[in-house]
């Protein structure tokens, strides 16, 4: 739960829809649903098994009428019209690398939006994590490069955004700063074969 909710400190101002690509399990989507009664989720995972156990979770947890699982690959759910560029949070946790998160992430969301994902801390964090109060880092600083690079995020129409610790774990923020190209995403599985970064 702790884990989940280091994500609502990224959430951009007045959201009021979220995306948890890869939900798998439900977190942080569904710990996210649960907590923020005043926003509404898209579960997404292309396993029918989550979302089995998602639709189970929703009727169980009441949240029927503003939490719903769909089973799609992502590859497929970011060419989906309705969906394609127009959200303003996308939030994954262990989904993949980053360059298959930003692919499968980049073309739901509307410039101005944002991808939240959970990150390894880094150097310097790993002893200190633990303080909730640490600062967020600004905005460019303390991104890894070889994690979310710039010149592959900008393939995407994103940019690495702030960085920040919240209870011993570290989040990135990736923001989306112009239109996903029509190319993305790839067909289905190819994000994972040939990562753009």
């Amino acid at each position: 739960m702790k884990h989940a909710q280091g994500y609502a400190e990224g959430f951009p101002a007045g959201v009021t829809l979220g995306i948890d690509i890869g939900s798998g399990g439900g977190l942080p989507g569904l710990v996210l649903a649960w907590t923020h009664a005043d926003m509404e989720w898209l579960l997404v995972d292309g396993r029918k098994k989550s979302i089995d156990f998602l639709t189970g979770a929703i009727e169980e947890l009441g949240l029927v009428a503003r939490v719903t699982a769909h089973q799609l690959r992502l590859e497929e759910f970011g060419r989906l019209e309705q969906h394609r560029g127009v959200h303003q949070l996308v939030v994954a946790r262990s989904f993949g690398p980053p360059a298959v998160v930003a692919e499968c992430a980049a073309p739901l969301l509307a410039p101005g939006g944002r991808l939240l994902v959970s990150e390894p801390p880094p150097p310097g964090v790993a002893a200190t994590g633990s303080d909730p109060s640490a600062p967020a880092v600004p905005r460019g600083d303390e991104t890894s490069p070889s994690r979310w690079p710039a010149d592959g995020l900008e393939l995407l129409g994103m940019r690495p955004g702030h960085r920040w610790v919240h209870e011993g774990s570290t989040y990135q923020a990736i923001e989306q700063v112009s239109p996903c190209g029509d190319r993305y995403p790839r067909r289905v599985g190819i994000p994972t074969k040939r990562p753009l970064f």
